[in-house]
Parts: C-alpha cells; structure tokens; sequence
C-alpha cells in the first residue's frame, strides 16, 4: 500500500489554516492513510525567515498558538521555516519561535549551520531539514554534487533537493528515507539567478528599511517573461517523463515506486484558491 508509507508537507500553516483545516475536513480518509502530515510556514517578522518575504501579519500570539493545537489534535507536526542564510544567533524573535515549537514531531526548516549546531543543541526533538534554498547553484548530479549532498544527509533528517533533480536517476544514489520532494514548483532548468534570488529574498528578511520596488522584485522571476516562456516549453520537450517541475500524479507514483516517500507542496505565496487547487491535485488516493 502506498499511502500509508507517504509523508506530505504543506504549506500555509498559519497563513492558509483556514482552507487547509476545510480541505482536510472534506479528506480526512485520505489525510488518515497517510504516514504522516506535517504542515510549514514563516512568523512572527523574524529576521531567520527565508524562502520568501516575511508576512508582518503572522505574529506569535494566542491566536496562532491555539492553531498549532488545532494541529496538534488531529496528529500533524509544524516545520518552522528559519531558511535565511545570515543568522544572528541572539535574535529574540528566532528564539522565541524555537521554544514555543520544540517538541516531539515539529521540525525546522533550516540552511545555516550555526543555527543547526544551536538547534542542535538546544533544542533537539526538532527535525531538521535542509532548505532547497542552500543547495547548489550547479543542478546537475555529478559524483561532487551527490558528495554534497550524502555530507548533507550526515547532519540533517532531511534534505530537499533542486527540482532539476526529482527525477534523475542518480537521486536514487542517496538515502531515499532523508529526501523531500518539492512537487509544485517551477522554475527554469539550472536558473542563473538561482542561489542569487534566494539570498536576495533572504536579505529583505533582516532587520532594515525596503522599498515597495525591492519587495515586488523578490516576487518575480528575474527572466525575460517571454524568453522564460520559451525555455521552459524546450525544457519540457528536452526532459519529458524526467522533466522534474510540477510533477504529475503518474511522476508522483514512480517515485513512491522507487522508495521516495516524503513530499512538500508549496503555496505559501499563493492565494487560498491556487493552494486548494494544489491540494486536490495532490492529495489524493495513491493507493489505486
């Protein structure tokens, strides 16, 4: 049975509670089947966020809280996105966030190894898994890049890799049971501005002044618009079946076929319709 061997990570858990408790209503014989359902996101305007800009209106208060119970309840764990490359140790707020969220079955998605040595230590029932954001601006698997990668796998319960390589079969040389799949995102084959854009986004996360110009440019692709378009369908041509960016369910059962199990669905920029749409595409019976 596949189902009851798969793990899903969700995004939105704060910012997107209300359609994921409804969407989880309406399955909840599906959600049940599988091994385990965690949900992720970013607050409290910490400067430790990455991934994306920080929502100024995610603060760590009662309200919150009581949504992690909500969680809680039903047998789901919170990652807790601290994915900027700089990391001040002291700051107050990434403090707080970890003390309040340390327990058993909550994980903290994470790139900067001092934080992992703090967590490490100070913290310990987190999981931790390594940020797509870390990894590396080349996307091809050669024996270097899987090195990186089994040096990764040594530290962290998990590592999510580039989506170039969802589906290249030198994937399967690593410890399949310590990969998260991101499924739903897209993005040009072996981008330029990769690792550029990432740390852009990370550094609108520290403490200091941006303009609106700044923050709409960490939203968009720094690709021509109409060359994007191109590259991307010779990609999808290029690549067909192995083409490893919004994975279809066929993509999704040959990986479970082939011993990955663990899988991220992205949406936390999105709107609430856009993230239901994605959740009932890919929350759906894999056992048939």
């Amino acid at each position: 049975m596949r189902n009851s061997n798969i793990t899903f990570n969700i995004a939105g858990a704060f910012s997107h509670s209300d359609v994921i408790f409804e969407h989880y209503s309406k399955n909840k014989s599906i959600y049940n089947s599988y091994k385990k359902i965690y949900v992720y996101d970013g607050i409290d305007d910490c400067s430790w966020n990455g991934g994306r800009v920080n929502d100024k209106s995610l603060v760590l208060n009662d309200d919150l809280m009581d949504t992690a119970e909500r969680y809680y309840s039903i047998g789901w764990g919170i990652k807790i996105t601290l994915s900027n490359n700089i990391i001040d140790l002291k700051d107050s707020k990434g403090l707080r966030i970890l003390e309040k969220f340390h327990k058993r079955g909550n994980g903290v998605i994470l790139r900067n190894k001092d934080l992992k040595n703090l967590i490490s230590k100070e913290f310990p029932l987190y999981e931790t898994t390594h940020s797509i954001t870390g990894a590396l601006q080349d996307a091809t698997l050669s024996e270097e890049n899987l090195n990186f990668y089994r040096d990764l796998q040594k530290e962290y319960d998990f590592i999510i890799p580039r989506l170039e390589n969802n589906l290249d079969p030198n994937l399967e040389k690593l410890d399949k049971s310590k990969i998260e799949i991101l499924i739903n995102d897209k993005c040009v084959y072996n981008c330029p501005y990769f690792k550029k854009h990432y740390d852009y986004i990370a550094s609108l996360n520290l403490p200091s002044e941006h303009s609106e110009e700044e923050l709409a440019k960490s939203g968009m692709c720094w690709i021509n618009e109409k060359f994007l378009k191109i590259v991307t369908e010779l990609d999808i041509k290029r690549h067909g079946f192995r083409y490893g960016m919004k994975l279809s369910k066929e993509q999704i059962v040959y990986l479970i076929d082939r011993g990955f199990y663990n899988f991220k669905i992205l949406g936390r920029n999105f709107a609430d319709t856009p993230l239901c749409l994605s959740l009932d595409k890919y929350i759906i019976d894999y056992d048939c």
